[in-house]
């Protein structure tokens, strides 16, 4: 590689992108003689852009949520009674020992 070859490539490592060496060397810059560049067309308005921050206030649902619906409960069935026990009966006295 030749010494220029080095230098340019040194000079692009340093300053950039071509479009950088051309800006930064002022070529890009109007001349005196050079008519003045038209202005660009005029673009039309737009919008103005959604505010990113939240709203504070709550917004009202545009739909109500729907009622729900009562189910249709059959007749309450009554527990059934359990039979109430009757009394205890007594265990069997053991026989009386006579000889006792």
């Amino acid at each position: 590689m030749t010494n220029v070859m080095i230098l340019q490539l040194a000079s692009l490592l340093v300053l950039g992108t071509g479009a950088d060496l051309v800006d930064r060397a002022g070529l890009d810059a109007p001349s005196p003689q050079a008519p003045a560049p038209t202005p660009p067309e005029p673009t039309p308005p737009q919008p103005p852009a959604p505010d990113p921050s939240p709203d504070p206030t709550p917004k009202p649902n545009p739909k109500p949520k729907p009622k729900p619906r009562p189910n249709p409960t059959p007749d309450p069935v009554p527990p059934t009674p359990l039979p109430t026990p009757g009394p205890t009966p007594n265990p069997p006295t053991p026989p009386m020992n006579p000889h006792g």
